[in-house]
C-alpha cells in the first residue's frame, strides 16, 4: 500500500523498528496490519504484523531474523484483501479487516488456487439462483513480484 522509511538500523533478534512516517501514513500503522521489510541488494525480506505503533517505533509480532540498514532497506505497509462467501451465499470483499462489502448475490461456490511453481492463479465461481453457471478464470500474473529474486 505505502512505503515507510527505516530511521535506524534494525538488528536480528530485535522486536521493533524505528521508522520515519508522515502523519497520514502514521495513522495507518495500526495493530494487525502487515509489513514487508526488504533489502534489495542482499536479496532478503521478512514479513511481520504490527503489535503496536508509538511515536516512531513499530513493535513487531516476531523478532527480526536478519540485520537491515536504513540505506539499503525499505519497509512496505501491505494492504490485505479478503474474498469470501458468506452464509447467505453472497460473495464479499474485505480490505484490512474493515467491514465487508457485497460483490455478488446468489453465489453457490467460490474457490481460488495459486501455484507458486507455475505462477498460475485459478479462480472458480458458481452462481445462479435458478440455473447454476460456472465461471473459471486462469491468470498468469507476470508482475506479481516486482523484484525477480522474491
Amino acid at each position: 500500500e505505502e512505503e515507510v522509511s527505516l530511521w535506524a538500523p534494525a538488528e536480528a533478534g530485535q522486536c521493533f523498528l524505528i521508522v520515519y512516517a508522515s502523519q497520514a501514513l502514521a495513522d495507518k500503522l495500526k495493530k494487525g496490519r502487515s509489513l514487508l521489510l526488504q533489502n534489495l541488494k542482499e536479496r532478503k525480506f521478512e514479513l511481520f504484523s504490527i503489535v503496536n505503533f508509538t511515536g516512531n517505533v513499530i513493535y513487531l509480532n516476531v523478532p527480526l531474523e536478519s540485520n537491515f540498514s536504513p540505506e539499503g532497506s525499505r519497509l512496505c505497509l501491505l494492504k490485505k484483501v479478503d474474498y469470501f462467501l458468506d452464509k447467505e451465499k453472497i460473495l464479499r470483499r474485505r480490505v484490512n479487516d474493515t467491514s465487508s462489502q457485497p460483490l455478488l448475490e446468489g453465489a453457490v461456490s467460490f474457490e481460488f488456487k495459486y501455484s507458486l511453481n507455475t505462477n498460475i492463479l485459478t479462480v472458480k465461481l458458481i452462481a445462479g439462483t435458478k440455473k447454476e453457471v460456472t465461471y473459471e478464470l486462469v491468470v498468469f500474473p507476470k508482475n506479481i513480484f516486482k523484484t525477480p529474486w522474491l
